[in-house]
């Protein structure tokens, strides 16, 4: 899955259940990529502000925040709590998302239709991850 000459995708996985994250770096792993794991949505968030992060799967419900949360933080930055202090927004920041929750809302499934965003149901198929990890890929990363 890795062009040659080009560094391997690097995945995040964010979930505050250590079987989930596991199960689910393992099948990262498997299909030949990098995967960065997260027991929190402090710890997801820091971990895209250090890392160059190609795709993250965040859970809903992380504990400490939601995977929502950790998303909207990281694509707006400081300055989704007072963006009127801002002397200048800063260039906006993208990320590939699958989240998962087994408790949707149709709020979070509207979230990810906006965002272009993948949601899968717990307990899902290891084929639909492996689906929406490669359906949302930069092709080049």
């Amino acid at each position: 899955m890795v062009p040659h000459g080009s560094r391997r995708h690097t995945l995040l996985v964010g979930d505050d259940d250590a079987l989930v994250r596991e199960c689910i770096a393992e099948l990262v792993r498997a299909l030949g990529l990098d995967v960065v794991t997260a027991r929190s949505g402090q710890e997801s968030l820091g971990i895209l502000l250090r890392e160059a992060i190609d795709l993250s799967i965040l859970d809903v419900n992380l504990g400490d925040m939601t995977g929502i949360q950790v998303f909207e933080r990281y694509v707006r930055g400081p300055f989704i709590a007072a963006p009127h202090l801002a002397p200048a927004p800063p260039a906006p920041r993208r990320m590939h998302a699958i989240f998962m929750s087994s408790e949707p809302t149709a709020e979070v499934r509207s979230f990810c239709e906006a965002t272009g965003s993948w949601f899968l149901d717990k307990p899902f198929q290891p084929d639909d991850m492996r689906t929406a990890i490669r359906a949302l890929l930069p092709v080049n990363p």
